[in-house]
């Protein structure tokens, strides 16, 4: 299933693209301060959905650097990121592909064949009780 990023979590996939193989600190990313990304929820997300590494912890913003008191906070911002290869395709194209969180894998040759010839045994039984024919006069009781 093709899954779409929306413009704030692609800007956040291109920057750590931008920042090279050493990753990007959290607190750099968060690069327009709006209300849905005050507490780095958004990069445990990506995390999950398998975007992007945590590379483990990394130094604070100095106090010079232009940060609102959000990020001082420990958390995610206190974390360095990097993309996966899922993560580099969805920073290229601004959308991946996953499996949808319902849908089961295709099942392997030999677990089809096998279904296969179970759902055929289980239409060719023969009844369990009586012959299966109708009564006289065509209708069942």
């Amino acid at each position: 299933m093709i899954h779409r990023l929306n413009h704030d979590n692609w800007q956040v996939v291109r920057a750590i693209l931008r920042a090279g193989k050493k990753g990007a600190e959290g607190w750099r990313l968060r690069l327009t301060p709006t209300r849905q990304n005050r507490d780095g929820a958004f990069l445990t997300e990506l995390v999950a959905a398998g975007l992007l590494e945590d590379l483990g912890p990394c130094d604070p913003p100095r106090l010079d650097e232009p940060v609102t008191a959000a990020v001082h906070e420990p958390g995610p911002f206190h974390r360095r990121y990097a993309l996966t290869a899922l993560g580099k395709t969805a920073a290229e194209y601004g959308e991946y592909d996953a499996p949808a969180p319902n849908e089961k894998p295709l099942p392997t040759p030999d677990e089809f064949t096998a279904a296969r010839r179970a759902a055929w045994v289980a239409r060719n039984a023969p009844p369990a009780s009586g012959d299966g024919r109708r009564r006289a006069g065509g209708k069942r009781k």
